[in-house]
Formats: structure tokens, C-alpha cells, sequence
């Protein structure tokens, strides 16, 4: 499973592709609904582009783990 979940990564596809075809059960963690650019406040899409404009991954997964660090406080206080 784990495999599986790391090839999904590597080539950037929905993990629950290559869990169904291995025959494991698909994690709704990785579910996902398409969600449009219209579907959002401007503000997210201004901060969603932004993200992408920073070139080193690792950089940018840092910046976007500390926003949804942020978000989820604002989302759940307790």
C-alpha cells in the first residue's frame, strides 16, 4: 500500500489509481472533487497562484504546510 501511495506521489496522480489497480482498498483521504477557479473566492486563487509560482518544491510545500497549519487553528480553536 505504501508503494503504491509513494508511485502515486512520484507521478503525480491520485493515489487511489494505483490502490484500486493493486487490488487495496482507496483511502478517502485521497478523494477529491474538481473544483473551479469560479468555485473560489478571488482571495484563495490570488494565494493558490502565488504558491505556484514558487519554483523550489521544498520551499513551497513548506509555505503551503504553514498555511493549512494557519487555516486549521482559524477552522478548529479547540
Amino acid at each position: 500500500m505504501t508503494n503504491c501511495i509513494l508511485l502515486a506521489d512520484h507521478f503525480r496522480i491520485n493515489p487511489n489509481e494505483f490502490l484500486a489497480l493493486a487490488g487495496w482498498p482507496t483511502l478517502k483521504a485521497f478523494d477529491s472533487q474538481a473544483i473551479s477557479q469560479e468555485q473560489l473566492p478571488p482571495e484563495v486563487v490570488e494565494v493558490a497562484l502565488s504558491l505556484a509560482k514558487i519554483t523550489n518544491p521544498g520551499t513551497r510545500k513548506d509555505i503551503a504546510t504553514s498555511f493549512l497549519t494557519l487555516i486549521n487553528k482559524c477552522i478548529d480553536p479547540g
